[in-house]
């Protein structure tokens, strides 16, 4: 029997509820984030679960997971993948 955590993501679900291409300020339940482009991106993020994230840079490609209700972007751009 395999437990499943709250918000554990199985392989199959991520990015079946669609994403949202963002470049500026975005409020809205998302389970991840991608920086996308050349340059990545810099961003903040609200989270309904653990830490907010300040100001950070984000390599293009990475991905970062959580429960982000608040998104700014304030260079670059990302997809943010719904909840």
């Amino acid at each position: 029997m395999s437990v499943k955590r709250k918000h554990q993501v199985d392989h199959y679900e991520f990015g079946q509820e669609g994403f949202d291409y963002v470049t500026g300020t975005e409020t809205g339940e998302w389970i991840a984030i991608q920086a996308i482009g050349v340059g990545g991106a810099v961003l903040s993020a609200t989270c309904s679960e653990g830490d907010n994230l300040p100001s950070i840079e984000v390599s293009e490609g990475m991905v970062i997971v959580g429960a982000f209700t608040d998104l700014e972007v304030t260079s670059g751009a990302i997809l943010a993948y719904r909840k």
